[in-house]
């Protein structure tokens, strides 16, 4: 599918740089994510058909994601939804935010954790001090 049909976003591009010319092009990555659950594909897949790194791949994916353009993942990849993926996309939401409440959870008991011992870490001795720095 054409990108500009879609309309493409700049912050889903990053520069590519064609060694056989040497010119910069851009790559859009929801051109190499497909439509439909069953037709998911992997991050091992991106890599190797976009030739940019997994992290790079990651944040890309991060961003290309709108309302008007979700990325889904589920255990074959990712892929965008169609209307048959309704539950799917349902089910995603669903883990997604269990996952948000837990990581939340868990940061909130860090910060508990950092507040209660701020004090104590003020209050240490640095070895300068001892050796009457």
């Amino acid at each position: 599918m054409d990108g500009m049909k879609r309309g493409i976003r700049p912050l889903a591009l990053i520069p590519q740089k064609h060694y056989k010319r040497n010119e910069t092009k851009m790559t859009d990555i929801l051109d190499y994510i497909p439509f439909g659950s069953k037709n998911a594909v992997g991050r091992t897949y991106l890599v190797a058909a976009t030739g940019i790194d997994d992290r790079t791949i990651r944040e890309m994916i991060r961003k290309a994601s709108t309302p008007e353009h979700p990325v889904v993942s589920n255990s074959k990849g990712y892929f965008q939804p169609s209307y048959q993926d309704f539950d799917v996309v349902q089910s995603y939401y669903r883990q997604e935010s269990a996952r948000r409440r837990s990581v939340w959870k868990n940061c909130e008991t860090i910060r508990a954790w950092l507040d209660a011992h701020r004090d104590e870490e003020l209050a240490q001795m640095s070895i300068e001090d001892c050796m009457g720095g």
